[in-house]
């Protein structure tokens, strides 16, 4: 037999991952998606993604009456495509949240109605583009 022939490819980190039971990820920016470099490593060396600011308060929620789902929707299309999970960006963070909330001298009835209305409309929104194993 010759030597060549016991040689195996090796596996993706995607695939010693999945044979183990392990996620293994990234973080994410959607404005590189059009990268076919950064798409097809993505897709064939991870199982999970992470939205690197997609899911972030700045980007979700620019003033405080709208919100912007655009590219947090983009990542989860890309993960869904590939087979992929999606771990959000925690709802509540202490850095890294628009200008309008971090100075808007709210008062406390205001910032929690706030803070109720912003994870109940994300979650709500991506618990419906969810589907089982994403």
């Amino acid at each position: 037999m010759p030597a060549f022939a016991l040689v195996s490819t090796p596996l993706t980190l995607r695939e010693a991952a999945q044979s183990t039971g392990i996620l293994v990820g990234a973080a994410v920016r959607p404005s590189l998606f059009s990268e076919a470099a950064y798409t097809a490593t993505l897709a064939r060396e991870y199982n999970l993604v992470e939205p690197e600011d997609a899911m972030k308060w700045w980007t979700l929620r620019p003033d405080a009456g709208n919100f912007n789902f655009h590219e947090g929707d983009e990542v989860v299309r890309f993960a869904q495509a590939h087979n992929m999970k999606v771990r959000g960006h925690c709802l509540v963070w202490d850095h890294d949240n628009p200008e309008w909330l971090a100075q808007g001298h709210l008062i406390p009835a205001q910032l929690s109605h706030l803070l109720q209305e912003h994870i109940t409309t994300v979650m709500k929104h991506y618990a419906v583009r969810s589907s089982p194993g994403t």
